[in-house]
């Protein structure tokens, strides 16, 4: 059971002045200046600060897989699973350490090991019980309108509105939809979780009768080839076929998507399928309603997988927003920050290791107001880092694991 009455232990506070003694008069390491900085007292975040997101910023080697192992290691004692979207394949071992799952697509270089915890990642687009395991037509309808306003967007498929007429009407062809008195029923197979894939659905469309009242020979073929873009290459291993875990439990447990070994489409890919999850995400828990703190999701190179498109971007701010009501907290990590202002608004906790160039550092200090240490992010030692939580001063920590 969820332990939402605690608080988060996230590192030892340490002081500014001595670390920048540390800098000017000695000749240590970075590691050493860490080692040397005095423990002053622990800083911690109540738990269900979480749910108003989090971001994580640091150049490589700066310390920010650290903090943010440090948060899984804090919220699994509170019982609350985590999903990591895992770029380099730097969370994997610890997931395993929590019992928890990890999913590598199809195409990766590196099978999964069932041996080790890791299965297959193919998650069916149109399989709609991430929302709930009692499939009636209601909630497929609802599916059917989130996968056509998804997949229309301008920078993912850009459908017309002809073309989205046409689309969803495949849709409902291949979930066997028919029309009875004006409401849509649907056949019993699909009680039984035999979903079509987009397998059937470009099946369907080469079968499609042209018809010049809904849709041109043109449109009807730059139709079919949009939905190539996700019908082959590394989105079709992983959306095009049956899905490989239960829907209803992937919420339920620790997971990591393993990212690192994709071969082909790799920002386009990781994008959509992030978009995607963060979707289901918000459909599947505001079925439940709202909540405090229940579940995490950390978006590992955050600036690269939000980076799809400005619309996509603002969607995400926009979702934020719903999350944080239905006790979804989500951490984004980056290496710059090159990520959407209105994204960066949603996130009340913010991290700062080192970062280098100098837009990134005037950036951060504007966030989270860092006025005169600001010259100290560019030197700050592995491992140490500035925090502005909600509702608390500005400060330095030291964090381990």
């Amino acid at each position: 059971m969820t332990n939402n009455n605690t608080n988060l232990t996230i590192g030892n506070i340490v002081s500014s002045e001595e670390l920048k003694n540390l800098i000017s008069s000695t000749n240590l390491t970075r590691n050493e200046q860490r080692e040397k900085l005095s423990e002053t007292g622990i800083f911690t975040i109540p738990v269900d600060e979480l749910a108003t997101h989090t971001a994580i910023f640091g150049t490589t080697q700066g310390g920010k897989t650290t903090t943010t192992k440090k948060l899984i290691l804090e919220l699994n004692k509170c019982q609350i699973p985590v999903m990591v979207i895992d770029w380099h394949n730097e969370y994997a071992t610890l997931i395993k350490k929590l019992n928890g799952v990890v999913l590598v697509p199809p195409t990766s270089l590196v099978k999964p090991n069932s041996k080790l915890n890791e299965q297959a990642l193919t998650w069916n687009i149109l399989d709609p019980r991430f929302y709930s395991d009692k499939i009636n037509s209601d909630i497929l309808e609802d599916h059917i309108d989130l996968i056509v306003n998804l997949l229309s967007l301008k920078q993912i498929l850009n459908l017309t509105d002809p073309m989205k007429n046409v689309f969803t009407n495949l849709l409902k062809s291949v979930y066997n939809f028919k029309s009875f008195k004006g409401k849509m029923t649907m056949k019993m197979h699909l009680s039984f979780g035999n979903f079509p894939t987009f397998h059937d659905v470009n099946k369907c469309l080469n079968n499609l009768n042209y018809s010049s009242k809904e849709l041109s020979i043109n449109s009807l073929n730059a139709l079919k080839n949009r939905l190539n873009k996700i019908t082959t290459g590394t989105l079709k291993s992983i959306f095009c076929t049956k899905t490989s875990f239960n829907p209803q439990l992937i919420f339920k447990q620790n997971v990591a998507i393993q990212m690192n070994h994709l071969t082909e489409d790799f920002d386009y890919a990781v994008s959509l399928l992030t978009f995607f999850i963060l979707r289901q995400l918000m459909s599947h828990f505001k079925k439940q309603g709202e909540s405090k703190l229940r579940y995490a999701i950390i978006i590992d190179e955050a600036s690269s997988v939000l980076s799809l498109h400005p619309l996509i971007e603002n969607r995400v701010s926009r979702m934020l927003q719903e999350l944080r009501k239905f006790g979804v907290g989500l951490i984004i990590v980056a290496r710059d920050t090159d990520i959407s202002k209105a994204v960066i608004r949603e996130t009340n906790q913010k991290f700062v290791h080192r970062l280098q160039h100098p837009e990134d550092i005037n950036n951060i200090s504007k966030m989270i107001g860092l006025k005169n240490n600001k010259f100290l992010v560019k030197d700050l030692p592995p491992g140490v880092c500035f925090v502005k939580s909600s509702g608390k001063e500005l400060k330095l920590l030291k964090i381990k694991l």
